[in-house]
C-alpha cells in the first residue's frame, strides 16, 4: 500500500459528533453574542427613554409653582429659618406617583453650590455626590440631563433646570429618578441568559450524541457494505438508514453493486466465450499440423489441411484483433484510453473501404452496387477504426448475401449515413434481438464479436447504428457519424499542429 495512503489513514479525524456539537456551539455563542450586544444597547435606550419621559412629565406638573417655592426657600435660607408650606407638600405628592425626586440647588457668589432643599441626610448624601460628579466647577455651564451613579448598584437619571427668582444667587431645580431597578432587572435577564446558555450547551451535547449515534451506526454499515463489495460480494444492502442523504448513498451503492455484479458476470462470461472461441481454431490448427507432421494425410488431403490451417489462423488473427479493438473501445468509454482521431475525407474513406473488400467480394462471387453523394465533407475519426467497422459489416453481408451487396452513402443533417444491406434472407427475430450483444452469433456466424465492435466504434465517434430487415431485400445496417463543421475542422487542425 502507498505510504501516503497509510499516513493519511493514520491522521487524527474528529468524530461526527464533535462536528455536530461544534456547529451547535457556534450557533449558541453567536446568538448569545448578538443578544448581549443588541440587548444591552436596547436596555440602555429603554431605561433612558422611560426615565426621561417620567422626568419630563414631572416637570410639566410642577413648573407652575416652582418659582414661588424657590423664592420662599431662598428667603428662608437667608433668614436661617426652616420652610414648611403647603406648596412643598403638594410638590412632594405630585412627584410621588412618578417616583421622581426634586431638589433645589443654589449657586453662590463664589461659584460653589449648596442645597436649598431637601435638607434630610439621606437626600443630601445623593445630592452632594451629584454636585461632585456632574457639575463642572471650572466651567460656567451645567449639564442639563444625564446619569450618575452613587455606587455600583445605585444609578440616577437627572434633569437640571434654571429657575428664575428675585434672589441674587442662581437657583436650579434638579429632578432625578433612581434607575437601579431597571439595571437590576437587566442583570437578572443576563444571568438567566447565561444559565440558559450553560443548560443549552449541556443539553446540546446530549442531543448531539442522540442525533449522531444513528448516523454513526448507518455510516459504519455503509463502510461494511463497501468492504463487502471490495471483497467481491455484490449482494444488495437493505438495512434501514436514518437519513434521506444516507438512504440516497445506500441506493447509489446498491446500484453500483448491481452494476459491478453485472460487469463481473459479463467479464467472466466474456473470458469463457473467448476461451471457447480461441480453443476451437487452435484445436483445428493443432490437429491438422500434427496430421501433416506424422504424414497422416495423402497428397490431396495435405492441401486441404494446409488451407484449413491458413483459414483458422486468419480467423484467429481476426478475432484477436477484434478483441483488442473492443477492449480499446471499452477503455476509451471509461476514460482510460484516448482514441487518436483526425479529419478524414469521407470520399477517400469510401475509396479505401471499397479497395479493402473488393477481393473478398470477387472471391465469394458476389456483386457490389455502390453510390455516394457526400461532396467534400469530412469526419473527425480514427480511420483504422472506421474501416474495421465497415469491414465487419461487409463481412457479415457477404456471408449471407445471395448475389449482391449494396453500399450507399449520403449526408443528412450534418451526419454521414452509411447504409449497407444485402439480398439475403435477413435476420431472424432472435438474432435481431441480440444483434450487438457480444458473442451472439447467427447460424453461419464466426465468433460473435464483430457487430458488438461495430456498435462500440460508432458510439465512440458520437454516432449510432441500427439493424433491420429491409423490405424486398435482406439484412440492412445504417450507421450515422457526425460530420465536421468548418470551425471544428480549424480547431482540430490547430490542436494537431
Amino acid at each position: 500500500m502507498n505510504k501516503d495512503i497509510i499516513n493519511k489513514a493514520k491522521r487524527f479525524r474528529f468524530p461526527i459528533v464533535v462536528h455536530i456539537y461544534s456547529a451547535f456551539l457556534l450557533i449558541i455563542f453567536s446568538i448569545v453574542f448578538l443578544y448581549i450586544k443588541y440587548f444591552s444597547n436596547d436596555v440602555n435606550v429603554f431605561v433612558s427613554e422611560q426615565c426621561n419621559s417620567r422626568i419630563d412629565s414631572s416637570v410639566e406638573l410642577t413648573e407652575e409653582f416652582i418659582p414661588s417655592i424657590v423664592t420662599s426657600l431662598s428667603q428662608n435660607s437667608e433668614s436661617g429659618s426652616n420652610l414648611y408650606s403647603e406648596e412643598l407638600e403638594n410638590l412632594s405628592l405630585s412627584l410621588m406617583s412618578s417616583d421622581v425626586s426634586i431638589a433645589f440647588l443654589q449657586q453662590n457668589e463664589d461659584a460653589s453650590f449648596g442645597i436649598l432643599w431637601p435638607t434630610d441626610k439621606a437626600s443630601s448624601k445623593v445630592l452632594n455626590y451629584f454636585i461632585d460628579l456632574v457639575i463642572d466647577k471650572n466651567k460656567s455651564g451645567i449639564q442639563e440631563t444625564g446619569v450618575f451613579n452613587v455606587s455600583d448598584s445605585a444609578y440616577f437619571y437627572y434633569k437640571i433646570l434654571s429657575v428664575d427668582t428675585d434672589s441674587t444667587n442662581r437657583v436650579y431645580a434638579l429632578y432625578y429618578i433612581p434607575a437601579s431597578n431597571y439595571f437590576d432587572f437587566a442583570n437578572l435577564l443576563f444571568e438567566s441568559l447565561f444559565r440558559t446558555m450553560l443548560i443549552s450547551i449541556w443539553g446540546t451535547g446530549f442531543l448531539c450524541i442522540l442525533v449522531s449515534i444513528p448516523l454513526i451506526i448507518s455510516i459504519y454499515k455503509m463502510v461494511r457494505f463497501s468492504k463487502r463489495i471490495a471483497n467481491g460480494d455484490f449482494s444488495n444492502y437493505h438495512t434501514f438508514v436514518v437519513s434521506r442523504e444516507l438512504q440516497d448513498l445506500s441506493d447509489g451503492m446498491n446500484f453500483m453493486s448491481d452494476r459491478l455484479r453485472e460487469n463481473d458476470k459479463e467479464q467472466k462470461q466474456f473470458f469463457q466465450n473467448v476461451s471457447h472461441e480461441l480453443r476451437t481454431p487452435l484445436q483445428s490448427i493443432q490437429g491438422y499440423a500434427e496430421g501433416l507432421k506424422y504424414d497422416v494425410f495423402v497428397d490431396d488431403d495435405k492441401d486441404t489441411a494446409i488451407n484449413v490451417i491458413i483459414n483458422e489462423s486468419e480467423r484467429l488473427s481476426s478475432m484477436v484483433e477484434n478483441l483488442l479493438s473492443i477492449s480499446k473501445m471499452d477503455m476509451a468509454k471509461n476514460g482510460n484510453y484516448e482514441v487518436k482521431k483526425t479529419n478524414i475525407s469521407i470520399n477517400e474513406l469510401i475509396g479505401h473501404e471499397i479497395e479493402n473488400i473488393r477481393g473478398n467480394i470477387l472471391l465469394n462471387k458476389k456483386g457490389l452496387i455502390q453510390s455516394s453523394d457526400v461532396g467534400d465533407k469530412l469526419i473527425y475519426a480514427n480511420e483504422n477504426d472506421i474501416l474495421r467497422m465497415l469491414d465487419n459489416i461487409f463481412s457479415n453481408c457477404i456471408r449471407y448475401a445471395k448475389q449482391n451487396i449494396y453500399f450507399y452513402t449520403s449526408i443528412e443533417n450534418d451526419y454521414v449515413n452509411f447504409t449497407i444491406y444485402d439480398d439475403g434472407d435477413g435476420f431472424t427475430d432472435e438474432v435481431l434481438a441480440n444483434m450487438f450483444t457480444r458473442f451472439a452469433k447467427g447460424s453461419d456466424g464466426k465468433h460473435g464479436i464483430g457487430l458488438s465492435l461495430v456498435k462500440a466504434i460508432a458510439e465512440e465517434h458520437k454516432g449510432s447504428i441500427k439493424a433491420y430487415n429491409k423490405e424486398g431485400f435482406g439484412a440492412c445496417f445504417e450507421i450515422r457519424i457526425p460530420c465536421e463543421s468548418p470551425n471544428s475542422q480549424l480547431s482540430n487542425a490547430n490542436k494537431k499542429k
